[in-house]
């Protein structure tokens, strides 16, 4: 369930960008995509390899260390990754995408810089709790983070017309 509201978020910012333009939503649902296969999707993957001998075995030093070797894992592969969606315009336009396409991606790839970093963090407790059981806090919270999202960006892109900026 905290996966699917994790999912959730990026569906959310999509939608609203899709009511600015046309322009803005094919940028933004790229960059999603982008996102999705380079770093957010397997940044789960690596921690969950990591963690998997662990879940197994639940003893609490495993799982203790574990969790800050994920932690510091999971911050190396970030920062690769953020230079990698850095210049996530100039990959495109390598690939022969369309430039004000690119611009928009790459625009929009350098502002979820941050959600990056947020996303490891919240990976590795995610997969911390579960290992202990305790998902009920977890869902609660990413509920409320889903539904936080969703006003602030009915907001800041419909609202005050900030758009994908």
């Amino acid at each position: 369930m905290v996966n699917l509201l994790n999912f959730v978020i990026e569906l959310i910012s999509v939608m609203f960008v899709g009511h600015v333009s046309e322009l803005a939503l094919s940028g933004v649902s790229m960059a999603t995509s982008f996102s999705s296969v380079t770093g957010i999707d397997g940044n789960g993957k690596c921690l969950g390899y990591l963690l998997w001998p662990i879940i197994w075995t639940r003893t609490a030093w495993h799982v203790r260390r574990t969790r800050s070797e994920s932690h510091a894992c999971s911050y190396h592969l970030m920062r690769t990754i953020s230079i990698i969606w850095a210049n996530t315009k100039s990959i495109l336009i390598l690939f022969s995408q369309d430039h004000e396409i690119s611009t928009e991606v790459g625009r929009y790839a350098q502002l979820i810089i941050p959600y990056l970093f947020a996303s490891s963090v919240l990976q590795c407790q995610t997969r911390f709790l579960q290992t202990q059981n305790i998902g009920v806090s977890m869902m609660l919270s990413s509920g409320v983070a889903t539904a936080l999202h969703a006003a602030l960006c009915w907001a800041l892109v419909l609202k005050y017309d900030l758009g994908s900026r």
